[in-house]
């Protein structure tokens, strides 16, 4: 008797799986930026912004990898009959740079920001960063050159100063 409760307790496990495997996965990228992803299930997939996909859902999948992450960010919601998901963008500010030096400075920001090429003597570059608690990292093409930067937070912009 047990044999038999055992057989149909194992059979009716191996039946049941399907109903984790949901109809479909759909992501959406509501952000400014073509994002890169991959699931637990799928191979990398391109989202352009404002896209949508869809791919079949497995049990137990999950988000392995996505980017640039230093500019989205990722929410999900698992339901009854599917998985929706949603790139977001993260807050951002404007950066404004002040650069004191005679000479052009590439200033960047531990990938929290693009790349920016500033004029020497120029008060007037500006872009956008994606943290509130930036690494900045400025450099001139002169070997043993000694640059500094400080930075504040003044009416949600960052201001930068470059100098040496």
């Amino acid at each position: 008797m047990k044999k038999i409760v055992s057989c149909f307790v194992f059979l009716f496990l191996l039946l049941s799986c399907d109903n984790h495997n949901w109809d479909d996965t759909v992501i959406t990228n509501s952000s400014a930026e073509e994002i890169t992803f991959k699931f637990s299930n799928t191979g990398k997939q391109l989202l352009a912004p404002g896209g949508t996909t869809t791919f079949p859902t497995n049990a137990y999948q999950h988000l392995e990898s996505y980017s640039p992450a230093k500019r989205v960010f990722f929410e999900y919601e698992p339901t009854n009959d599917g998985y929706t998901g949603e790139f977001k963008q993260l807050d951002s500010m404007p950066v404004k740079v002040n650069n004191t030096l005679n000479k052009i400075v590439r200033l960047t920001a531990d990938g929290w920001m693009d790349e920016m090429v500033i004029p020497a003597n120029n008060s007037t570059q500006t872009g956008t960063i994606y943290t509130s608690s930036p690494v900045f990292k400025a450099v001139v093409d002169v070997p043993d050159f000694f640059i500094s930067t400080t930075w504040e937070i003044n009416d949600d912009v960052m201001w930068v100063k470059i100098y040496n």
